[in-house]
């Protein structure tokens, strides 16, 4: 499914068409034995830890694929693989969303244990805008224009 190199995260993952015995695997910076080895029940159910509702869902909550959008960040590599290949012949899509940064960013490999509670509560409270007020500022004013007049909204300067 996927393998990058580098610094890196993975924060989403979309798939169809998985068997209940099909497995996921994924191996961090070089690992011989997978981090994660889950079967996708297990894995996309959203109710085994780490793997929570509502960064993840199966198919029926999901109108049909299988998600994840919990964040995988690797120092080396990632890789990603099922055994699909072992599975009765069907189509398969994925979408892996991943980002490789810079050789000196501030990157731990994913354990597990990462307090991921602010994001789900981001995830659980979707009509709220995630950002704190300090994060914009609003500015409001009326303005009236003869015809054929411009006015610039942002600052307020008139333009003739």
């Amino acid at each position: 499914m996927l393998h990058a190199r580098g610094k890196g995260i993975v924060n989403r993952i979309w798939t169809t068409s998985f068997y209940a015995n099909q497995r996921i695997k994924i191996y961090f910076d070089g690992e011989k034995t997978p981090s994660i080895n889950e079967s996708v029940v297990s894995f996309f159910s959203g109710a085994k830890a780490p793997f929570l509702s509502p960064l993840v869902a199966d198919d029926p909550v999901s109108s049909g694929g299988f998600i994840s959008y919990m964040p995988f960040p690797f120092e080396k590599e990632i890789i990603i693989v099922t055994n699909a290949d072992d599975l009765p012949e069907t189509n398969y899509f994925n979408s892996i969303n991943y980002q490789i940064f810079e050789n000196d960013a501030n990157v731990t490999t994913w354990s597990g244990s990462e307090d991921l509670s602010t994001a789900r509560s981001i995830f659980s409270n979707k009509s709220e805008d995630p950002r704190s007020n300090s994060d914009y500022t609003t500015q409001t004013n009326t303005i009236d224009l003869a015809q054929g007049e411009t006015q610039s909204v942002i600052n307020n300067t008139k333009e003739n």
